[in-house]
């Protein structure tokens, strides 16, 4: 029973984690090892210059020569006195007997402190097979810090794509988000391709629903920067899958715009109706009625933008989008002298084009009809509100449903 108090008093002074306590418990049990190396890592932190965590240290991997801990205190303080080659030996040894990610992780900065490429990127791959989807919420075993010491080494993405990235679809996707962060997007197309075509174990290349809001995420990134085709292959390739619902882009057969018919809820994202936020707006969905209501209080800026679709398109192809709408809202006294619905439209910016005022009251057609110039292959559909010069504010809705974009031949 003494025994048991002895060492359960040791564990608390432990775990007070000071110099003092683990010395004190250490004391009390002399033969464990973990207590004589935690000791040692806290005083060289506390007083880098002194000797006796090298002591501590050579106690402690006597008594159990395979503790890594040990292994990897003792090469970090090798390296720092200036004697690098023992320190590699020491932290090849912490590796050696132990397969986890942290003697990896600190072989990894090693080489890179040293500059030593040849060796870093073995080790940069190992840490990265060591990440598995289980550990994602772990920071202990976040990719992204690997990347940033890939990245820190080398500027040349087919480097590291060739020499760091395993073919291992967790680490593929990660990587391809971290460098949507980065703003890189050369190298993102770079790595996505090879999550695509890769013959990796488990099988690169097959999207898992846990793995939309990374793809969401990269066809948002190459809209953003207009790159249409690699965005619509990537959207295309998770509605084959059954990550979304849908029909595939191909817009070579008239199939460029995303949920027409809105029998669907919006996605928000990649190629489906976005529905920006704006206090003075409120944006409601019928599914029962397959059509969008936006409703407009009065007090909207100037120039509203209601909501938008990016679409593919084919160079040199002229357009119609064609759709239904209803206005409601505007009173017989406004009616009388203007109507303030006069400055709901559909507009394509960037080509550019604007349909006729959404005034009518009751349901009716409307067109939008644009060209795409030799060089244009996405386009952006935005429904506005632009205030007409001598009118107030429109306050009251707007209704839209059965879209298309057609060829006019």
């Amino acid at each position: 029973m003494f025994w048991s108090v002895r060492v359960a008093y040791a564990d608390y002074l432990a775990r007070l984690d000071t110099p003092a306590s683990l010395e004190r418990a250490s004391q009390l049990i002399p033969a464990n090892a973990d207590y004589l190396t935690r000791e040692a890592i806290l005083i060289d932190a506390l007083n880098p210059g002194v000797t006796l965590p090298d002591e501590r240290l050579r106690r402690a991997l006597e008594l159990n020569p395979r503790l890594s801990e040990a292994w990897m205190a003792q090469g970090l303080r090798s390296e720092m006195h200036g004697n690098s080659a023992q320190g590699e030996k020491e932290l090849l040894e912490a590796a050696r007997v132990d397969g986890t990610f942290k003697p990896a992780w600190t072989l990894a900065n090693f080489y890179l402190r040293q500059g030593n490429a040849e060796k870093f990127w073995p080790m940069a791959q190992r840490c990265l097979r060591l990440v598995e989807p289980h550990r994602d919420d772990s920071a202990g075993y976040d990719a992204e810090p690997i990347f940033d010491l890939c990245w820190r080494l080398s500027d040349s993405a087919p480097t590291i794509q060739a020499l760091a990235i395993p073919q291992h679809p967790f680490v593929q996707l990660a990587y391809v988000g971290y460098l949507l962060n980065q703003a890189k997007p050369d190298a993102a197309i770079a790595a996505w391709n090879a999550f695509r075509s890769g013959s990796g174990e488990p099988k690169s290349g097959h999207l898992s629903p846990e793995n939309l809001p990374t793809v969401l995420a990269y066809v948002d990134f190459l809209i953003a920067q207009a790159r249409p085709a690699e965005a619509m292959s990537a959207w295309n390739t998770a509605i084959e899958q059954g990550l979304l619902v849908g029909d595939a882009l191909v817009p070579e057969k008239e199939r460029s715009l995303t949920n027409g018919s809105l029998s669907r809820q919006p996605l928000d994202r990649g190629f489906d109706w976005r529905l920006p936020f704006s206090p003075s707006l409120t944006t409601k969905y019928f599914e029962s009625e397959a059509l969008l209501r936006f409703e407009l209080n009065g007090d909207e800026d100037e120039h509203l933008e209601l909501a938008w679709q990016a679409v593919p398109l084919i160079p040199g192809r002229k357009y119609s989008l064609n759709f239904k709408y209803r206005t409601e809202g505007a009173s017989a006294g406004d009616l009388r002298t203007y109507n303030p619905a006069a400055g709901l439209h559909w507009s394509a910016p960037n080509l550019p084009s604007q349909s006729d005022a959404l005034k009518s009251g009751e349901w009716s057609s409307g067109s939008l009809s644009f060209a795409a110039d030799p060089r244009t292959r996405m386009a952006r559909l935005s429904l506005r509100y632009d205030r007409v010069n001598g009118t107030t504010r429109f306050k009251g809705s707007l209704s839209v449903r059965d879209l298309s974009l057609v060829f006019v031949r």
